[in-house]
């Protein structure tokens, strides 16, 4: 059959159309519009139709044949494209039975004779196809290597960072530090990861480090305030004083709405002593995030340090209400308890704390303490010597552990215990005051004189000052008439 130009070949649910100019518009019940197919070329013997090209949508596969009257048009392309809608598309069984019914190849032509595709012709396209299809592929292949050695090295930087951040969580700050310190130089010296270097540096009680590291990060990352209240309770510990007061001043005129830049103001006033305006600041801090466990806990401090611990158990308990694993709550609590002197109280919390950060120091200090006021001293004494070993540069646990010897009446280990002590902290005025009373109990009284003295000097909080005095002066009265407050 002999078609004119512009004459349309229909047939089925297709529609064909020639136009002048070699250029040829299909139209389909299932497609929303039309779909303008550029000619690409002709067989050279009889100038039949081989191949179409859509400059309108990427060409995917081939999927079928479709036929215009008694020509046959091959290779009906599947495009990807908005034209298309989903629930427009042939049922499934129609397409089978489409592509089943027009299975064999047609010829076009006025005699019959034409075909679409010549031998010679099929096999240049072949192995033109085929040359195109190697290099294609071997582009692909090199591709496809790099981008999988970058997805390698991705994921491995992804590992080692949560695997540091895990350790973080579980207090096992050691473990995650030296996971951080496998980091490539490029990577540890970001704000993130010097900030949590920070964190664990400052759950090992070493402030210094925890400073030197919190401050390249915000040296690093001036805008950023995770971290930074962390970064004020370490510079409130140092008695940084001036540093605590511009870092709160920075932080206010990056965000006035960060909770983080309220504490760190809360913490530059509770430095001056001047709890009150700290527990102003804690509080609004508490107004701008509900959810920020942190600053719960410093109003419970700071309600604490008033001795308001109604307060204080209340702004603890809703430190615990928004995590549950925050230990600096369960630790505020007991000791608020031991304060109050509900040791058994202060015993449970303090255990709670120990079970969720079962590497500080502080925390077995203070489960010591609980327990020798409820007289389990060799389960205090136990408790002693693990703090000690956990951190032999925290002079608080070597202090208790020498009251629990006095208290055992093993003056000599405790005397050897406070000179050990003496070396870390040379200026404790408690702990001179110690030694003079384990003195006296060993009726060496110019000894515990000069350690009654050395104590008065070293100023001694106004507590402490006023009883240290009365056990100098009655240093000659036997022991029943001495005050047992030291």
């Amino acid at each position: 059959m002999h078609h004119s130009e512009g004459q349309a070949l229909c047939s089925g649910e297709s529609c064909l159309t020639e136009s002048p100019g070699r250029r040829f518009t299909a139209v389909s019940p299932h497609l929303r519009g039309k779909i303008d197919l550029v000619y690409f070329s002709l067989d050279p013997t009889c100038g039949s139709l081989q191949h179409w090209v859509c400059p309108l949508f990427t060409l995917m596969h081939h999927s079928g044949s479709a036929t215009v009257g008694d020509i046959r048009i091959e290779d009906v392309f599947q495009v990807s494209g908005r034209l298309f809608n989903s629930d427009a598309m042939p049922r499934r069984s129609q397409r089978l039975k489409d592509t089943t019914t027009n299975s064999n190849t047609s010829q076009i032509g006025g005699n019959g004779t034409d075909h679409f595709m010549s031998g010679t012709s099929s096999s240049v396209s072949t192995a033109d196809g085929r040359s195109f299809e190697q290099d294609r592929a071997e582009r692909i292949l090199l591709q496809d290597s790099k981008v999988a050695l970058g997805i390698r090295e991705l994921l491995g930087l992804f590992r080692t960072l949560g695997e540091g951040f895990r350790l973080s969580c579980l207090f096992k700050c050691q473990e995650a530090l030296e996971v951080y310190r496998k980091l490539p130089e490029s990577q540890f010296n970001t704000g993130w990861v010097l900030c949590q270097v920070g964190k664990a540096y400052f759950e090992l009680v070493d402030y210094l480090e925890a400073d030197h590291y919190f401050e390249l990060a915000h040296r690093l990352s001036p805008c950023t305030l995770d971290g930074m209240d962390i970064y004020s309770t370490v510079l409130y510990h140092l008695n940084e004083e001036m540093r605590l007061s511009y870092l709160a001043q920075e932080l206010i005129s990056i965000d006035r709405l960060s909770p983080q830049a309220w504490c760190a103001v809360g913490n530059c006033f509770a430095l001056r002593k001047d709890h009150e305006t700290a527990l102003k600041n804690f509080q609004r801090s508490v107004q701008l995030d509900s959810r920020f466990a942190y600053a719960h806990t410093l109003c419970g401090h700071e309600y604490s340090a008033l001795e308001d611990y109604e307060n204080s158990i209340k702004f603890y308990r809703c430190a615990l209400q928004v995590d549950e694993r925050h230990y600096n709550a369960w630790y505020g609590l007991g000791v608020v308890y031991l304060r109050q002197e509900k040791f058994e109280f202060a015993e449970h919390h303090f255990r709670r704390a120990f079970q969720i950060n079962p590497r500080s120091s502080v925390l077995m200090c203070y489960l010591g303490m609980a327990l020798h006021s409820l007289k389990r001293n060799e389960e205090a004494l136990e408790m002693m010597e693990k703090a000690i070993a956990a951190d032999k540069k925290n002079p608080l646990p070597k202090y208790q552990k020498s009251l629990i010897l006095l208290g055992l009446m093993k003056y000599e280990e405790a005397l050897d215990e406070l000179e050990r002590l003496k070396e870390i902290a040379p200026h404790e005025s408690s702990m001179y005051a110690l030694m003079g009373k384990i003195y006296k109990q060993l009726n060496i009284l110019d000894k515990a004189v000069f350690c009654f003295g050395i104590a008065l000097d070293l100023k001694p909080p106004a507590a402490d000052l006023a009883i240290i005095k009365s056990a100098m002066e009655k240093v000659h009265l036997p022991d029943e008439l001495m005050e047992d407050d030291l």
